[in-house]
């Protein structure tokens, strides 16, 4: 069903390996212990998920249509967190 394949890719985003990695990265550049190849892994990761925060909320959009309802009445019934 449409709706089930459009849940399924609302719900996708960064792996845990990845989001634990961006933690650990995080913390590094807080803490201004991050080296240059480390940087751009964050940058990477970062770029990634915000693209992945635009694919979610163009699908978002699109169920919103199908079951005829507003974006943000379908964050609530879904219960959808920031990424």
């Amino acid at each position: 069903k449409q709706e089930t394949a459009l849940l399924q890719q609302i719900n996708d985003g960064l792996s845990q390996e990845e989001l634990e990695e961006l933690g650990k990265l995080i913390a590094k550049r807080e803490a201004e212990e991050i080296s240059e190849p480390e940087l751009q892994r964050l940058i990477l990761l970062t770029e990634k998920m915000e693209r992945l925060n635009v694919e979610r909320m163009q699908l978002i959009a699109e169920l919103s249509s199908i079951r005829n309802v507003s974006i943000r009445d379908l964050i609530k019934e879904l219960d959808i967190r920031a990424a």
